[in-house]
């Protein structure tokens, strides 16, 4: 394959030889397949190269991509699609072999030979492709919406602020828009209190205190920090604020999405859009902090205490609901003559009427900033296709062809390759193809792990669990299975042929395979009777014993000096994996051994493979190791050494598999309660065999013998362990290396053979030579000078860095400067240049301030106050931003219009004049009570407005006539019972279940006294009746038995055991009379053969009196096996059902024939309506007679809906009969119509 030679395909003959290429006969096959068929499936079992098949079949499909391409001017790349991001690691790194020209979407890459080939690094490596109108484009859409979000985040933030902080009254006036009564009111206070909006606030709130004390006593004066106050969600959504812990008072300022506005938003990496965030605080309209913290000389005449105070009270104030109304607040005439709580009223009003203004504008610039965001992502996405053209391979897990479909339908592409085909559900696959698709190739194994379904009853039911993959093998489509295994050592290999594999060769690597050093077998199954912990269908299972033997096993292998990247432990359980987890991270020396769930591990291998199976219990239960499946997975990971650790006698009594799976261990000698161990030091010594961990610990401490084992250290020195060891590997040696130094110091450390001493560590004073200080520094260190720096910058300012670091380029000083062009004096770096950041507030041209960035000219077609403005067509308002021109938004007030049917539906105003009234429109539910008592699922339509109901979809629960509760859907006919017969007679028990006919017991029936028998066999009926005479025999407790003569005396007695002999008789008492506290039959109250209730109802009792009745029993159960055996209970329903159609049917045909005789014989009605009214009415009659024959009638609720439509008809064809000498004309058109 290293050479390139040109074939015809469909030649056979000049295809390279196998001796010539790289490929078993298996392979080999697959792979000619794979080029020359359009569906291709590989099944490759464990270690027989499918990854490998796959990558030399994409390198072949990448160098003829000139020959399969339709389009040369437009190459299609090659889609590689896997399971897991492991897997599209792997097989991605194998194309790295012979081509760069990759791209991996999807972010959860962990190759770092990937780096350059994802998209992201594509975005970057190949940003010039992107035209620039489309840079353009970008930069400007986004640029919008960075604005959007910006002034989103700033008005979120004023409102959250309302409820925590007292605001400018300046933004008051702002806000106030059209009422004239707030602007004077403000002004009011300025001319009262301070010329300073903010200080004229405080004095009015709290002047008044000290005068008016009984106001004040209302007001609860508490130690409350304002920044307890907390964020709390009332129960429509709303956000409010609760002050502490004690108080329930709740302010609602609104709902505010804002989350949901961050979290889609798009950010592109190659543009870094700085925020003003200075802004934003600046826009903030809270004061109270600010004049109570720091603007001390406006408030000289308060103490400090008396500061906190009011802080606490305002606090609470300001979450209060009390709030002054509009009417109050317009019949004010003096702000300053109001009392302590008025005051407080009507600046909440205030506040109600900023945050209302405030959510307005919030709405529209939200509701604008979504309409645009979907034009960004199809901006970015037609980038996207930009830079990935001309890309040939494109790879993606199934997560990511669903996240970025709109790519994959974009690329289009001719060749899908699928790795781990059989892991992946169906559905995944066939969304993950396009309409051009022509060539599909699936690559996986079905004998390994099947698709995974959150819902287990989904995956049994609708076979959810079972791939594409397989369901092609099993519908008898041919496939290529790969024969020839390079990863297991035979003996491994055995435990998967022929239990789970027909065939499996070995390659020849795989026999010279050395064997385990430490251990005594390759393979060995440890067999223990330790249970397991955790119960409960969902609780996961864990083994503490088999994961510390695990873990000590672990560290044996690695005393043999194989690295911990050789060993894998494996577990099928999630909860034994984060034990075995825990107890590899109490270790350092277990630090990058890998642990693992089986599932998680398909596709990859190891040396050495630690295997916990966990189950071991009293009920025999193994849970899913049952399933061959992951049997499979688990036994095929390891490729030189296997040590599985479980209780396999539990095993072998709950699974066929294991039962043949062990018999193979048994006789290769491979299973025990212990691990033989060998020591490599002393091959000839005695064995040593651990069955617990602390058996490693006593005779293998450090993977050898407890011989005596002396032998120096690499670096010279005697080792300090004089157990045997087999290597050094985790021995430090102690001594200190006592080494000289260059320096002349002596080196302090322990001996840290073979490394070279570390530099000197020993503090001498040293003088710095670039500026003469003395410092005191490491003897190794380059004379580091950490004075402060005394040099003074260009700008007059002295540098902050340290005497040894060179003097910093840019002042960091911050410094109060004047914005040249506007005057606004703002707070920068001294090295910055003065831009400014606030808003422009100048006037607009429409009256609004403008909201855009100081420096940028102002434009009143971004004006984004919010205003309300009226359809001419319809009169309803909207609110939209100022900006915006009424007729490019269309009305979206809702309005309800009444349907044909009655039903009202609700629809925007911009639709109504395009939507039709027809009934086809109505959602309303029928709601309907059906016959069988459910309400009704359907729709209007469904149901033809409450006529012909569908079928109901819950669960039916009839009695059956066995007893049992019917499970199936209450619109289908009951289906025979799946469960299993409770019939039994003293002979056998019924094995069958109920819709079966009973097995016929041959035997001689058993019922017999001293007065009757019968000569019948068990299963004919009795040719004799019930013995009516009360039984003879005495009880245990010596009182007469209270049964009938022939009957099984019951452990019942009137005398000892009343009220338990009043509850076996509850419910058929009728059936009995009391005689001298004996029990007699009642002939005339016994139950009749028709009587099916009272039947079952008696042979369910757990009286033995129950043969009294099993004649009835017997031929009633003999009239339903009969009908069982011709075509069970549904061909009884269905015969039913087509006698009712047939009826049905021949009363719609009679009123055809009456229509057509109206058609031809009355001669009054107009050649008009003879014409038109007439065919349409037989089209709709033909029409219906389909719908009712085929389509409609399944049930009985649909069987009486059905019977009250045709005799609508009836009566509406027997109507115009009546009619036709009588009415005009037009009254016929409109009762037809």
């Amino acid at each position: 394959m290293n050479s390139y030679k040109s074939v015809k395909l469909f030649e056979p003959k000049e295809w390279p030889k196998l001796s010539s290429i790289v490929f078993d006969d298996s392979q080999y096959e697959a792979y000619k397949t794979a080029l020359m068929k359009r569906f291709v499936l590989i099944q490759g079992p464990p270690g027989t190269g499918k990854t490998y098949v796959g990558l030399k079949i994409v390198q072949t499909l990448y160098h003829n991509r000139m020959v399969w391409n339709n389009n040369p001017r437009n190459m299609k790349p090659i889609v590689i699609i896997c399971y897991t991001n492991h897997a599209l690691d792997q097989f991605l790194e194998g194309m790295l072999e012979f081509t760069t020209n990759i791209v991996r979407i999807g972010g959860r890459s962990k190759s770092e030979k990937l780096i350059d080939n994802t998209l992201s690094a594509v975005r970057l490596k190949r940003k010039d492709l992107c035209p620039r109108e489309l840079n353009y484009k970008i930069a400007v859409t986004f640029g919008k919406l960075e604005r959007m979000h910006f002034e989103i985040t700033t008005l979120d933030k004023q409102i959250n602020n309302c409820c925590v902080d007292l605001l400018n009254p300046e933004f008051f006036l702002r806000e106030s828009g059209d009422k004239k009564w707030i602007k004077w009111q403000i002004k009011s206070l300025l001319t009262n209190y301070s010329n300073e909006f903010d200080l004229a606030l405080i004095k009015w709130l709290t002047d008044c205190e000290y005068s008016d004390q009984n106001d004040r006593k209302a007001v609860v004066l508490k130690p409350l920090n304002r920044f307890d106050v907390l964020s709390q969600v009332d129960e429509n959504g709303n956000t409010c604020h609760r002050i502490g812990g004690d108080s329930n008072v709740e302010l609602d300022v609104g709902e505010v999405d804002v989350k949901r506005i961050q979290e889609s938003r798009v950010v592109d990496r190659e543009m870094d859009i700085e925020l003003k965030t200075e802004a934003a605080a600046e826009d903030s309209p809270g004061v109270c902090n600010t004049i109570f913290l720091s603007n001390k000389k406006s408030l000289n005449g308060i103490s400090r205490k008396v500061r906190n105070r009011l802080l606490s009270e305002m606090s609470v104030q300001l979450v209060s609901t009390d709030v002054m109304t509009n009417g109050e607040a317009f019949r004010i005439s003096d702000v300053t003559q109001l009392s302590y709580v008025d005051r407080w009223r009507l600046y909440r009003l205030w506040v109600r009427e900023y945050t209302t203004s405030r959510k307005r504008r919030l709405d529209a610039i939200q509701a604008l900033y979504e309409s645009e965001l979907p034009f960004l992502k199809n901006l970015f996405l037609q980038k996207d296709l930009h830079l990935i053209g001309g890309i040939a391979i494109v790879g993606m897990t199934t997560t990511g062809a669903s996240k970025f479909r709109p790519i994959l339908e974009a690329i289009d592409p001719q060749i899908v390759v699928v790795e781990e085909a059989a892991e992946v559900m169906e559905s995944h696959i066939v969304t993950s193809l396009t309409k051009n698709t022509e060539h599909l190739i699936l690559i996986g194994d079905h004998r390994q792990l099947r698709p995974q379904s959150a819902v287990w009853e989904l995956s049994k039911r609708y076979n959810l669990d079972v791939s594409l993959f397989e369901r092609m093998i099993l519908n008898g489509m041919p496939f290529h299975q790969l024969r020839l295994q390079h990863r297991m050592r035979p003996e491994i290999c055995k435990l998967l042929v022929p239990y789970i594999y027909s065939r499996l060769d070995d390659h020849d690597i795989v026999r010279h395979y050395d064997d385990v050093t430490g251990v005594k077998r390759n393979l060995y199954f440890i067999n223990h009777t330790n249970r397991e912990s955790g119960s409960g269908e969902r609780m996961s299972r864990l083994n503490e014993f088999e994961a510390k033997f695990i873990i000590r096993l672990a560290k044996h292998l690695m005393y043999q000096n194989y690295d911990k990247t050789q060993i894998t432990i494996l577990t099928p359980y999630s909860s034994q994996y984060l034990l075995i987890n825990r107890l590899l991270r109490a270790d350092s020396m277990f630090e990058g051994m890998r642990a693992c769930i089986v599932d998680n591990y398909q596709g990859e291998e190891n040396e050495l493979i630690l295997l916990s199976f966990v189950r071991s219990n009293d009920q025999n239960e193994i849970g899913f190791l049952r399933t061959v499946n992951r049997v499979n997975v688990a036994l095929s990971r390891a490729k030189r050494g296997l040590y599985c650790v479980g209780n396999f006698d539990h095993f072998i009594k709950s699974s066929d598999l294991w039962s043949q799976l062990m018999i193979y261990v048994s006789k290769a000698d491979a299973i025990g309660r212990s691990l033989q161990l060998c020591c490599p030091n002393h091959p000839n010594g005695d064995d040593i065999c651990v069955e617990t961990v602390a058996d490693f610990d006593r005779k293998s401490p450090f993977g050898g013998c407890t011989q005596s084992y002396a032998h120096d250290l690499p670096c010279g020195h005697a080792c300090p362990q004089h157990v045997c060891h087999v290597s050094h590997q985790f021995i430090r040696c102690q001594i200190h290396c006592k080494q000289p130094l260059k320096c002349g110091h002596i080196c302090p450390n322990k001996c840290h053979f073979p490394d070279d001493c570390p530099p000197c560590v020993v503090l001498v004073p040293k003088v710095v030579p670039k500026c003469g200080h003395e410092v005191e520094e490491l003897c190794s260190g380059d004379g580091f000078c950490y004075y402060p720096c005394d040099k003074t910058l260009e700008c007059g300012h002295q540098c902050d860095n340290a005497c040894g670091e060179d003097c910093q380029t840019a002042c960091t000083v911050e410094l109060m400067k004047t914005v040249e062009g506007c005057g606004h004096s703002l707070l920068f770096q001294c090295s910055r240049s003065a831009v400014c950041y606030r808003l422009c507030g100048k006037p607009l041209s429409c009256g609004h301030e403008c909201s855009l960035s100081c420096p940028e000219p102002c434009d009143e077609s971004k004006c984004m106050v919010t205003v309300r403005r009226r359809f001419e067509s319809c009169g309803h308002e909207v609110v939209m931003l100022c900006s915006q021109k009424l007729e490019s938004i269309e009305c979206q007030e809702i309005m309800d219009v009444e349907l044909d049917c009655g039903h009202v539906y609700a629809i925007s105003c911009n639709k109504k004049k395009y939507f039709s009234k027809s009934i086809d429109n109505c959602s309303q539910k029928c709601d309907t009570q059906l016959v069988c008592g459910h309400r009704c699922e359907g729709t209007c339509v469904q149901c033809n407005q409450s006529r012909l109901h569908v079928k109901c979809d819950k669960v039916c629960e009839k009695m059956l006539i066995c007893g049992h509760k019917c499970e199936s859907v209450c619109g289908d006919n009951c289906p025979p019972c799946d469960q299993i017969c409770h019939n039994s007679c003293r002979h056998q028990s019924c094995v069958h279940t109920c819709g079966q006919p009973c097995i016929r017991c041959p035997k001689a029936c058993q019922w017999r006294c001293e007065h009757k028998s019968c000569r019948k066999r068990c299963y004919e009926p009795c040719d004799r009746d019930y013995c009516p005479l009360a039984c003879q025999k005495r009880l245990q407790c010596g009182h007469k038995c209270i049964g009938l003569c022939g009957e099984i005396c019951p452990d019942l007695c009137l005398t000892c055991d009343k009220w338990r002999a009043n509850d076996y008789l509850y419910g058929i008492e009728e059936l009995f009379e009391l005689n001298k506290k004996n029990l007699c039959l009642n002939d005339q109250n016994l139950p009749k053969q028709n009587q099916l209730n009272e039947l079952i109802l008696l042979s369910q009792k757990s009286l033995p009196n129950n043969r009294i009745v099993r004649p009835m029993i017997a031929q009633l159960l003999q009239d339903l096996q009969s009908a069982t055996q011709i075509d069970g209970v549904y061909g009884i329903l269905s015969r039913e059902q087509l006698f009712a159609i047939e009826n049905k049917l021949l009363v719609i045909k009679y009123l055809m024939e009456t229509m057509k005789e109206l058609h031809v014989n009355g001669q009054h009605i107009t050649d008009n309506f003879a014409a038109i009214e007439m065919p349409q009415l037989f089209r709709r009659m033909r029409k219906f007679l389909k719908f009712i024959g085929t389509d409609f009638v399944n049930t009985g609720q649909q069987i009486h809906d059905c019977g009250l439509e045709v005799r609508f008809f009836a009566v509406f064809g027997q109507l115009l009969l009546s009619l036709k000498d009588v009415v005009s004309d037009t009254d016929i058109k409109a009762l037809t119509v």
